[in-house]
């Protein structure tokens, strides 16, 4: 026979009951919103992962102050990679709080109203009296009234327990939304600490590659050595792009009939002509086998004929350089690139992007640089460029 008792019970032992709630905690937070997708999350991955790479190789490479400041370059750009990633998470952590905080409010005005029921209730069955169920019972005449009054009271205790139920789950749903909030708010703060550390860290690098350039133009013999080093690069470069010469492809269209026609590699106005030139930081000639265009930092790079890419990596003294096959014995070079965005074997058209212009290895800040190669010898790429 139903009974107030177990009605009351849960009064007593279940509501607001901190065992109660135990496991059953609802996931509150609900979609991400506009956060990253999960091929953006594989890009960044493997990008830090490159970048990562490429820092490793050039800490434990052989290197001068060249050297030095291609591995300042490829730290930044770790960095800078780390801290997009940790933005990217700030950001869709925070998306993800305010989705919470809402549902939070929500389901705050649902136990109120929850517990308001329940309050009304208790204030009802005090009026009634205790056993007013049982007398309901007690004063039936028949069988027929008797389980007409047991129905009445198991509905009763029925509707009691749904009301005890309701608070004592709104009640939980809301401590259960809370603490769904002070996980992403530590998440939040943990992921804001990363971005800031990584951005401290860019900012080291920069200083630290300011001081170097600073003492070139202080120091004597660190000035002496640069250039030593800056010669040493030209005559790397003119190896690899010989080595490249040497296993010469057969073009599909013919490169020396376009001299002049050719679309310039980037915007900007030209900065250093081809040949020797005065430094404006050694104050001497130094080999100058391209142009320099006074490119803005982050403008395209772009291929200014068909071929294949022969090289994409760091070059010391060049910073991220390009090297680009286009047949007949005619290589192309764009080096101080920010970023590349194709790799070594890939075939790329006139016009296409495969960089953007940076700063990376450069003493004079964000250029590019950019040679015509013909069977290794430099020659001056404004021939081969339309007049503009």
């Amino acid at each position: 026979m139903p009974a107030l008792l177990p009605v009351v019970a849960l009064l007593i032992f279940g509501l607001g009951s901190p065992a109660a709630a135990e496991g059953a905690a609802i996931r509150l937070s609900g979609p991400s919103g506009p956060g990253p997708s999960d091929a953006d999350r594989a890009r960044i991955a493997l990008q830090i992962e490159r970048l990562g790479s490429e820092v490793a190789a050039l800490s434990v490479s052989e290197r001068g102050l060249l050297g030095e400041i291609n591995l300042l370059d490829a730290t930044a750009r770790l960095r800078a990679a780390e801290r997009a990633s940790f933005d990217a998470r700030v950001g869709e952590l925070t998306g993800q709080i305010n989705e919470t905080s809402a549902r939070v409010t929500e389901l705050t005005a649902r136990s109120a109203w929850a517990e308001a029921a329940l309050r009304g209730r208790l204030r009802a069955l005090y009026r009634m009296g205790a056993l007013r169920q049982y007398r309901l019972v007690a004063g039936a005449s028949s069988l027929e009234g008797l389980l007409r009054a047991s129905r009445t009271a198991a509905a009763l205790a029925s509707a009691d327990a749904a009301v005890v139920a309701r608070a004592r789950d709104a009640r939980r749903d809301v401590q259960a939304g809370r603490d769904e909030l002070d996980r992403q708010r530590a998440a939040l703060l943990a992921e804001s600490e990363k971005a800031a550390g990584a951005q401290r860290e860019i900012e080291r690098t920069r200083a630290e590659k300011e001081r170097l350039l600073a003492s070139i133009r202080r120091d004597q013999q660190v000035r002496t050595g640069a250039l030593d080093e800056l010669r040493r690069a030209d005559s790397a470069l003119e190896g690899l792009a010989g080595d490249l010469a040497r296993a010469v492809t057969a073009p599909a269209m013919d490169f020396s009939r376009f001299q002049g026609l050719l679309p310039w590699p980037s915007r900007g106005l030209l900065r250093t002509p081809f040949g020797p030139t005065l430094h404006p930081r050694f104050q001497t000639l130094v080999p100058h086998d391209g142009i320099d265009l006074d490119a803005p930092y982050g403008a395209d790079i772009r291929a200014v004929f068909d071929g294949k890419v022969v090289y994409a990596s760091w070059l010391t003294g060049y910073g991220l350089t390009v090297l680009i096959d286009h047949g007949g014995g005619y290589v192309s070079v764009s080096a101080h690139a920010s970023a590349l965005i194709v790799e070594p074997g890939e075939s790329v058209r006139q016009g296409q992007v495969v960089g953007q212009v940076g700063d990376t290895g450069s003493l004079e800040g964000a250029l590019l640089y950019f040679e015509i190669r013909k069977n290794g010898r430099p020659v001056d790429p404004r021939l081969w460029l339309k007049t503009r």
